[in-house]
């Protein structure tokens, strides 16, 4: 896109402005505050502001409408209305008809027992210029009416309790009313002692032994790491979960793998980081290394011969939990839960 810079521009003959279908206008990068287009799909001019297209001289999204809503959390950021929801509620639309962009994390898996890290909740997002789980677009904005909307929260998944009882799911996340349905599935468990390869999940379990990572759910999140053998001496490291933004790693010699990052979203207003991998078990003998969780609240990974614990997935951010030996003192981590948030223009 070629700019224009200057202090005053005198026109004395008609001038164009670029010209773009909205397909190509939601595709444009480094976009700036003030970019002017002419939208050949709804035949408007469009100026960019405060994150999102807008008609010129209206307050509102290009293409948006208005809308009058209660449910969850409300606050006021920039020119949006943001509901958060950090457990089960009802988004009511009390008037009006709306484009809403919207952030939907599943709760993340549970560490395993002598075990991989737990995958980080499926990610979706719609926020313009953001991503969804495993770095693709956003996915497309969403119009509500007048009505009610079920948003479900997804519960972080249970922790491996002993080295053969694997990392327990978390749960799905959801937005459901007339004529939206949009669901986040909830985040593998870790693997657990020799070769027993987790479920699918939003974003992958960490593999144990000889099994591999689990496999994460295409435009949600990643994949588990593998684990690198055979649970014989020296007891090699674990897998760490999968995150929204990166898969989990393979451990290293007799320490676990890292959880997978997380991803970054605007979408309240403030930048932040969530559904981060958790990470793997590490059982080496003499080892005091640990694995690390995946940025965005990924839990870290205990140390059998340490007695290290694992630490739990965030609540609020679907990461998910450390493996770890899976008793008392070694415990492993808790999958942490999900999150849903919507926003319109005010």
């Amino acid at each position: 896109m070629s700019k224009i810079i200057v202090d005053q521009l005198n026109a004395t003959e008609a001038f164009k402005v670029p010209t773009y279908t909205e397909a190509q206008r939601d595709a444009l990068v480094d976009v700036l505050e003030g970019f002017l287009i002419h939208n050949s799909t709804s035949e408007q001019l469009e100026i960019y502001y405060s994150g999102d297209w807008r008609n010129l001289g209206n307050k509102t999204a290009a293409g948006g409408g208005s809308i009058e809503a209660i449910g969850g959390t409300v606050s006021t950021s920039g020119a949006y209305k943001v509901h958060t929801f950090e457990s089960d509620g009802i988004f009511t639309v009390n008037s009006g008809t709306a484009e809403i962009e919207y952030l939907v994390i599943a709760g993340g898996g549970g560490g395993g027992g002598w075990g991989g890290g737990g995958g980080a909740g499926g990610y979706r997002c719609s926020v313009v210029g953001e991503q969804s789980g495993g770095q693709t677009p956003a996915e497309n904005k969403v119009e509500v009416t007048e009505g009610a909307y079920s948003i479900k929260v997804g519960s972080g998944g249970a922790k491996g309790t002993t080295g053969y009882t694997g990392g327990g799911s978390g749960e799905d996340s959801e937005i459901s009313g007339p004529g939206v349905s949009i669901t986040a599935k909830g985040g593998a468990g870790g693997g657990w002692w020799q070769g027993n390869v987790p479920p699918i999940g939003g974003s992958g379990g960490g593999g144990s032994g000889s099994g591999a990572g689990s496999a994460g759910v295409a435009g949600q999140g990643n994949d588990g790491g593998n684990g690198q053998g055979a649970q014989t001496s020296p007891y090699l490291g674990h897998g760490g979960g999968g995150g929204s933004s990166q898969g989990g790693k393979i451990g290293s010699g007799v320490t676990g793998g890292n959880g997978g990052n997380g991803t970054a979203s605007l979408i309240t207003g403030q930048s932040i980081i969530r559904a981060g991998g958790g990470g793997g078990h590490s059982p080496g003998l003499g080892n005091s290394a640990l694995s690390s969780g995946g940025t965005g609240g990924g839990g870290g990974g205990g140390n059998y011969y340490n007695s290290a614990p694992a630490q739990n997935g965030s609540d609020g951010k679907g990461s998910g939990g450390g493996g770890s030996y899976g008793d008392a003192s070694r415990v492993c981590g808790i999958g942490g839960s999900g999150l849903v948030v919507i926003r319109y223009p005010a």
